[in-house]
């Protein structure tokens, strides 16, 4: 903004605004009792991902990043912040230097704790005026919660200190167990799984039933541990 007061009275004033999906400049100048404004918006369209999306002008390269269903993330292009992901988790970044390796990465402080992701960054390149989609795959993490007992000939009882392990294709879970047999797993798959219970007294054989409900904490109840004699 700025004016000046003489034979002719002036002022002019002018404001810029940047956007994923483009640049929006407004002004006005009053010039000898005349009051005249302009307006400008530059951008672009690329056809990337299925559809048509609005984006800042394209001079070089682009990408569609995709965290699928987050909201929010920060997206780097190079280590410097362009833009977050939206309601669908996409963004489309522009500015990406033509047949070069161009580094995308993501916030990582901004995922929320519910999901992980394998990998927050990619390394890119592209033609001129071209466009790649970069999916990066996330999982949600839920925690499960339950309790073990012990079952033996002469009673059943609470099972205090041990861990649970769990195990399929290949991977493994494992959760120290409390005082009051409180155990909590993070990310097992849905179904029953086989689980194996260490103590100080030998081990013991049971199962989880793993549930597909939503949530971030889901409840497994009380888990029955059969005790094995010949150990």
């Amino acid at each position: 903004m700025q004016g000046r007061v003489g034979a002719v009275d002036q002022a002019m004033a002018r404001a810029d605004f940047d956007s994923n999906v483009g640049r929006v400049s407004a002004g006005a100048e009053w010039f000898d009792g005349r009051l005249a404004g302009m307006a400008e918006v530059a951008g672009g369209l690329v056809l990337i991902g299925g559809r048509v999306r609005p984006t800042r002008a394209v001079d070089q390269g682009y990408a569609l990043v995709r965290v699928k269903g987050v909201e929010g993330v920060g997206v780097r292009l190079n280590n410097h912040e362009i833009g977050r992901t939206d309601a669908s988790g996409e963004l489309v970044v522009t500015r990406l230097q033509a047949y070069n390796a161009n580094r995308l990465s993501l916030a990582d402080h901004q995922v929320p704790l519910d999901v992980y992701i394998p990998s927050t960054e990619q390394m890119v390149a592209t033609y001129q005026r071209g466009g790649v989609v970069l999916d990066f795959k996330t999982q949600k993490v839920r925690a499960y919660r339950g309790k073990v007992t012990i079952a033996s000939a002469e009673d059943t009882r609470w099972l205090s200190y041990g861990e649970i392990r769990v195990e399929r294709d290949g991977e493994k879970w494992s959760s120290p167990i409390g005082w009051n047999g409180e155990f909590e797993l993070v990310g097992l798959p849905e179904g029953r799984l086989p689980a194996t219970v260490i103590y100080p007294k030998g081990r013991c054989a049971t199962s989880l039933d793993v549930p597909s409900h939503e949530g971030k904490v889901i409840d497994l109840g009380t888990v029955r541990c059969v005790h094995d004699d010949a150990n």
